[in-house]
């Protein structure tokens, strides 16, 4: 019995440390995501995903949706989207209504909010 226990426990800590795979890409295991590392480029954060129902969200929010991975509920419209690259990480950046630029390094839960110097005209 004692052999089957520990066999048991031994597998058990071999699955929790293997990949999820999910179609074509490989996602770590979220908690392991969510270790405070140095960030790949300056001025992000690591922030978990919204694992809410984005369809019954609180009101006055909204589910910006980064990628499949990644839903960062914001209080603010979406204006517009738009991509760049920095150190060569993609990112995807949700123009907010509230003059702020939501960043997303792509793939991650790498995050940086920051005030737009011109805002999106609302006219």
């Amino acid at each position: 019995m004692r052999h089957v226990v520990l066999l048991i426990t031994i597998l058990s800590l071999l699955l929790c440390s293997v990949p999820i795979i999910l179609g074509s890409e490989t996602v770590s295991d979220p908690v392991e995501s969510l270790v405070e590392t140095e960030p790949p480029c300056p001025g992000y954060t690591i922030q978990a995903s919204y694992d809410g129902d984005c369809k019954n969200r609180p009101k006055g929010t909204v589910c910006a949706r980064f990628s499949i991975k990644f839903v960062w509920l914001i209080e603010t419209s979406v204006m517009d989207w738009r991509k760049e690259v920095c150190n060569d990480n993609k990112v995807l950046i949700a123009e907010g209504g509230d003059g702020y630029d939501y960043y997303n390094i792509l793939g991650t839960n790498y995050v940086k909010k920051v005030k737009r110097k011109d805002p999106v005209s609302l006219n």
